[in-house]
This record gives C-alpha cells, structure tokens and sequence, in this order.
C-alpha cells in the first residue's frame, strides 16, 4: 500500500475536454479503494475561500457561530 495520498487534477474535466470526467472518475475511484483519501485540484475553487473554510464550520456558516455562541451562554 502506498503511503501517498494520490492528487487528482480535475482541470481537464472542468474545461470540459472529452473523456476527462471517465479519467477522473477512475483516479477517484482508484484513490478511495486503496488509499481511502485524496486532494482534489484544477476545481478553480479560489485558495481564500478554501483556507476560510478550513477553519472549520462555525467560521463558514453565521448560524453555527450563534448556535455555538448561544450553548456557550447556557453553559455559564
């Protein structure tokens, strides 16, 4: 088993190349059968908007950050 988490680039797909969606799907379905996990590129997501979202669910959504702020109140 390879210790690399395999990285698909979906650009081809996403500038609609034919026969790039039956590529990707079988590195995605390659990388899940063997090593379980895979970083996806070429989305054209934009990099701030990923790094926002990695700092988790309640700096993405305001109703989370109530929720949460909300039970921290009732916990006092």
């Amino acid at each position: 088993m390879s210790e690399t988490i395999p990285v698909i680039d979906i650009a081809d797909y996403v500038a609609g190349r034919p026969g790039a969606l039956a590529a990707a799907a079988r590195q995605v379905h390659d990388a899940l059968t063997t090593i379980g996990f895979f970083v996806l590129t070429g989305h054209g997501v934009p990099q701030p908007l990923i790094a926002h979202l990695r700092r988790g669910p309640a700096a993405s959504c305001p109703a989370d950050r109530e929720e949460a702020r909300l039970e921290a109140q009732r916990a006092q």
